[in-house]
Formats: C-alpha cells, structure tokens, sequence
C-alpha cells in the first residue's frame, strides 16, 4: 500500500519562508526611502513657505516706502557689502502718516523681526541692498533682499529684488 501524504513537505515551508523574508526586506528598504523622501519634501516646504511669508511681507512694507520722506532715517546696505546689516530702517506711509519701520536679524536667536514682532525664525542670513549711488530714500529705484532660512540641518536661500514705484504725490 503506498502511504498517502497530506500537506507540505518540510522543505517546501522553509523555501517559502526564505521568499518571503526577502520580499519582506525589499518592501521595509522600499518603505523607509519612501519615509525619508516624504520628510525631505516635508521639510523643504516648511522652509519656502516661511521664506516666502518673511519676502511677501518686505514687498508690502517696501510697497509702502514714503519716498517723500527725505528727511526720515534711511538704513540699508549699499550693493557689494560683505558684512550686511542686522537692522533696516526706512519710511513707510500707512493712512497718511509717516512712520519709521525697522527689519532686525538676531544671528543669535535666527529670528528676523518687524517693528520688534516676529515675522520668520530659523533665518540664518538676511539682507537688504539698495540700488548703487542711492543717496536718500527719494531716489530709491530698487531693493534686493536675500534671506536664508535653515530647518534640520537643511539651508535654503532666496532672493528677490523689489522695484520701487515712484508717486508724484498725486491721487487720481
């Protein structure tokens, strides 16, 4: 009588048991490049938005500038400085009156503020240049302003340059 067997040779299970290890691998390395992709794109996300709020609000306040001003304090680097300021001062006009806003970077804390607010942290370089030969804020054509934000050991740069409109005092 020839004996009649029922179910999986012990070989059989360790061969599917060594497939599926190695496919188990495969997705874990799969999966964890897919984790760390996610973070990166994560990451860099954070820092371009916070970029661009910190440039969005220097284009509104620079918008603003009071170019009528001549007299008002007017501090910001001029083209080629290698070592930029930690504080910007210039007029601005909101409502018909003339008040002095101030962007300060505190290398310290990487934090650049407005007016004493906070306005971006994790800064880790910020500048404003003013076009050459500028003599007062009357004669101002453009700004270009760079900052660079850092988060995880990851730094980005970015810059803009901003064109001052000219008003001739006029409403229309």
């Amino acid at each position: 009588m020839k004996a009649v067997s029922h179910g999986f040779s012990l070989l059989e299970i360790i061969c599917v048991l060594v497939l599926l290890g190695v496919l188990g691998a495969a997705a874990t390395i799969g999966f964890s490049r897919s984790v760390e992709l996610y973070t990166f794109t994560k990451d860099n996300d954070v820092l371009a938005q916070q970029a661009q709020i910190a440039l969005n609000r220097v284009l509104i306040e620079f918008t603003n500038i009071d170019q009528s001003a001549t007299g008002a304090d007017f501090n910001l680097d001029a083209p080629g400085t290698e070592t930029p300021s930690t504080s910007y001062k210039f007029p601005a006009k909101y409502a018909g009156t003339t008040t002095d806003n101030t962007f300060s970077f505190d290398a310290a804390s990487g934090r650049l503020s407005l007016n004493g607010e906070p306005l971006c942290d994790g800064v880790t370089a910020f500048s404003i240049q003013k076009d050459s030969s500028v003599a007062g804020v009357a004669d101002l054509a453009y700004v270009k302003v760079d900052l660079s934000v850092s988060s995880n050991n990851k730094t980005r740069t970015f810059s803009t340059q901003i064109t001052i409109k000219k008003f001739d005092g006029t409403s229309s």
